[in-house]
């Protein structure tokens, strides 16, 4: 029975892994940032290579906030969930 147990603890952790929050702040989609702040493109990226639960918002200098994406998003990554927030 502790081996099942253990089992499904570790399982657990390395789903949940970490929860970051990356901050679009580029209109452009040139895979472009650095840390948690890049394009949309590089926020996805970054968000679908790291397992955990991840936030991306947005944080645009001014109107109208227009991202035109030259190529599909990969928003699925192993063990990674990802909220896009537009509020």
């Amino acid at each position: 029975m502790k081996k099942y147990l253990i089992v499904i603890v570790w399982m657990m952790n390395s789903v949940v892994g970490y929860s970051t929050v990356y901050t679009v702040n580029v209109l452009g989609d040139a895979n472009a940032g650095a840390g948690t702040v890049g394009d949309l493109r590089y926020c996805v990226n970054q968000a679908s290579n790291t397992a955990g639960v991840h936030t991306i918002n947005f944080n645009l200098p001014t109107a109208p906030y227009i991202i035109t994406i030259n190529s599909p998003l990969n928003l699925y990554g192993a063990g990674t969930s990802i909220t896009i927030d537009d509020t």
